[in-house]
């Protein structure tokens, strides 16, 4: 009798663990919906960009594409992180971030610098063209 009792007990505690395990996986998954679902501010899209573009000119990219091109833009960022959240690609380099950009039509002229190191201090060109 008591091995009956025993074992209704441990059967009655491990369904309420599988219980509580089921309501806690279907917490997360709301929850994750959610997250996905939450409507973004353009400027809380642009943050979002910048965490998953790196590179040394990803900023400069970015706040030219607003500037020129604003809500295109806005709508273009935001679908590159409905990808990326849905896993379907990872962190961008600036190159390819670029890339998508140009591919939608959408050209973002960055600022060319050249510059020239000449006895021990960096010149731009023009500066070194000006003075000879």
């Amino acid at each position: 009798m008591t091995e009956d009792k025993e074992l209704e007990e441990l059967l009655r505690k491990k369904a309420a663990q599988t219980w509580q395990e089921l309501k806690l996986r279907q917490l997360r998954q709301i929850q994750e919906q959610q997250l996905r679902q939450r409507v973004l501010t353009p400027q809380d899209v642009v943050k979002e960009i910048k965490k998953i573009v790196k590179g040394s000119r990803a900023e400069e990219i970015i706040d030219r594409a607003v500037e020129l091109y604003g809500d295109t833009a806005i709508r273009v960022f935001e679908e590159i992180l409905k990808l990326y959240r849905s896993g379907r690609i990872g962190e961008l380099s600036d190159y390819e971030l670029y890339q998508i950009l140009q591919q939608l039509g959408l050209r973002v002229p960055l600022e060319t610098r050249i510059k020239i190191a000449k006895r021990g201090s960096e010149q731009s060109i023009g500066d070194l063209l000006r003075s000879e």
